[in-house]
């Protein structure tokens, strides 16, 4: 895949719509499924505004009732699809493997299926859990893939599929740690957390790719207009790695400089081993983002920014009261 010679802006600090900027109008129809999720949503907000996107939450499109997915689709019959919906509770996923695998996979192949019957492209999201941790580098879309979780399997179960189905009309671009102002994901948790307790213990044996949703958002517009063919696997996050742990003493240190906290907490680094969670976690998925920032002519910006803009985001929209508010 060629670079586009640069039309996307450099995501830096503080920049907002660095990205959206500079890349060129959305082409119609766009169709975002699993709108009324943290990704679906940043979408909706970073739209082109001027372009034709109808956004299905999964209330409006199952992706799992195959006829009613398929009416969707034939009846809007988009030019790209970007499919955001997606089973994410990690743990719970252990114990509903049916469920993970009816979203993950099985409705992934439905999506795939009707958008192959319209011509449709489909842009897949899928997540840094399909790689064991084995590694001590940073994954490439290349390296192989060896789940240790019903959730990370069955997200490679959809991946499969929908590169099976569509071939060159589908691109897989793999995240990680995704968070936003919105409630549901560590940011928030940590900062709620923060507010309500004395000291936290917080795992640092995992490392990974913390990446807010509103990056990714812009990316997968930048994709959508400046990356046409773009086809296979590709990795988007921010750059940089954290541990959870450093993760959430970065979202203390910067919500205590925007005033969202009245006091600094003890935050203690602890083995996996002493939080034990129902689905084991790769040690380190660190995902290597060069070929797709080289072919979208685009530099992430860093984890670290990325948590300043989630808090700030969560401030400007009401959604983050400062320390001086609080009850």
């Amino acid at each position: 895949m060629a670079a586009t010679g640069g039309r996307a802006d450099a995501l830096t600090e503080g920049s907002g719509r660095h990205c959206l900027a500079r890349c060129g109008t959305v082409p119609v129809t766009i169709l975002v499924l699993g709108a009324g999720g943290q990704l679906g949503l940043e979408l909706e907000i970073y739209a082109d505004k001027g372009g034709k996107v109808i956004y299905l939450p999964h209330s409006n499109a199952d992706i799992c009732d195959k006829s009613e997915i398929t009416d969707a689709i034939l009846h809007i019959n988009p030019s790209t699809i970007i499919n955001c919906a997606a089973y994410t509770a990690v743990d719970r996923a252990e114990a509903e493997p049916q469920r993970a695998f009816a979203i993950n996979a099985d409705g992934v192949e439905n999506v795939a299926r009707a958008a192959a019957r319209v011509g449709a492209r489909l842009i897949h999201i899928s997540t840094d859990y399909v790689f064991d941790g084995c590694s001590r580098i940073p994954y490439t879309p290349a390296d192989a893939t060896a789940p240790l979780s019903v959730y990370g399997e069955s997200k490679l179960q959809g991946e499969e599929r929908a590169l099976r189905t569509l071939g060159e009309r589908a691109l897989v671009i793999r995240s990680a740690w995704l968070h936003s102002a919105r409630a549901g994901n560590f940011v928030s948790t940590i900062l709620r957390l923060l507010r309500e307790r004395d000291a936290l213990r917080v795992i640092d044996d995992q490392v990974g790719s913390p990446t807010q949703a509103g990056a990714l958002a812009q990316t997968i517009w930048c994709v959508v207009t400046d990356a046409p063919a773009a086809h296979g696997v590709w990795h988007w996050a921010q750059s940089g790695a954290a541990s959870w742990h450093g993760f959430a003493c970065e979202i203390q240190r910067r919500a205590l400089a925007l005033g969202l906290l009245k006091q600094e907490i003890p935050i203690t680094a602890i083995p996996s081993a002493e939080y034990p969670q129902a689905a084991r976690r790769p040690a380190y998925s660190v995902l290597d983002c060069a070929a797709a920032r080289q072919a979208l002519g685009v530099e992430a910006d860093s984890w670290q920014a990325g948590v300043g803009r989630t808090l700030q985001e969560g401030v400007a929209r009401g959604l983050f009261l400062r320390a001086d508010r609080l009850m």
